[in-house]
């Protein structure tokens, strides 16, 4: 109860009171018995205050809503490989652009990742053509307003790159790379994934209809993989079809056995 009325309203949680009694020597108790405790005494920790809704950024006034001009890209994790992937989708078409799994998660995958996506949509000469030194500045710099101003005559953005806000997205050095070839970014609201549902989806899929990416099994044929894409690209659920391609979730052992961290996207598509 002291430390309850003595830290209570500054760490406004059991599991932080737990811990404080701990530091300052006063009780050494378990995080469960501090609530426990409090609840038969009729005390109740206040949390933090709420937050105010955030609403949502609205589309930039200079995107046109077709394929090649909005795409989405995240990580996901196969813990039992210890690997990460990371895919860049098309929002308006739904086609799946590109797919790297590697060991690291960082800046590096991303640049590899988008890089292919462009050479496999023959958008590298177009990005180079559209990055100008001053949009390039600009979409460095994160200044939303002077890429509206630089679009308005004429030097439009090639795309425009959502995601959530995790780190290798909002590091200096994917900006500075997706300045470089006149990618404009955009992310979503903390811990709301509905922003860039998209690539949400798409991994949900992967993920949770068909697990075997996150544990050890055997490969599919590869002509069912390409019509699970087939499918997701034109919206339909994939029901049972499986992924046909190896990644080093499904078969780690032999992976790392030959030294492959990375596959191709499937079928040579991407």
């Amino acid at each position: 109860m002291e430390l309850f009325e003595a830290w209570g309203e500054i760490d406004r949680s059991h599991r932080k009171l737990a811990h404080r009694g701990s530091r300052i020597g006063l009780v050494h108790v378990s995080e469960s018995t501090v609530a426990r405790v409090l609840a038969a005494e009729g005390l109740v920790v206040e949390g933090p205050p709420p937050r105010e809704p955030a609403p949502r950024a609205p589309w930039p006034d200079w995107l046109e809503w077709k394929p090649n001009r909005v795409w989405a890209y995240d990580f996901t994790h196969w813990t039992r490989a210890r690997r990460a992937s990371i895919a860049i989708l098309d929002v308006v078409s739904r086609k799946w652009l590109a797919t790297l799994t590697s060991a690291e998660e960082s800046s590096t995958q991303v640049e590899a990742s988008f890089l292919a996506a462009l050479d496999a949509e023959d958008l590298l000469t177009l990005a180079d053509e559209r990055a100008t030194a001053a949009l390039r500045e600009a979409i460095a710099s994160g200044e939303k307003d002077t890429v509206h101003a630089l679009a308005g005559d004429g030097q439009v953005p090639l795309l425009l790159a959502i995601s959530d806000n995790g780190p290798q997205m909002r590091s200096h050095s994917t900006r500075e790379f997706l300045a470089g070839v006149a990618i404009a970014q955009q992310f979503g609201r903390p811990h709301t994934p509905q922003d860039q549902a998209w690539i949400e989806t798409l991994f949900g899929h992967v993920e949770g209809e068909w697990p075997a990416g996150r544990w050890p099994g055997t490969c599919a044929p590869r002509w069912r993989w390409t019509r699970w894409r087939w499918r997701y690209r034109r919206g339909f659920a994939p029901g049972k079809a499986s992924p046909g391609w190896c990644i080093t979730a499904i078969m780690p052992r032999l992976a790392l056995s030959r030294g492959i961290v990375a596959w191709p996207c499937p079928g040579g598509a991407c």
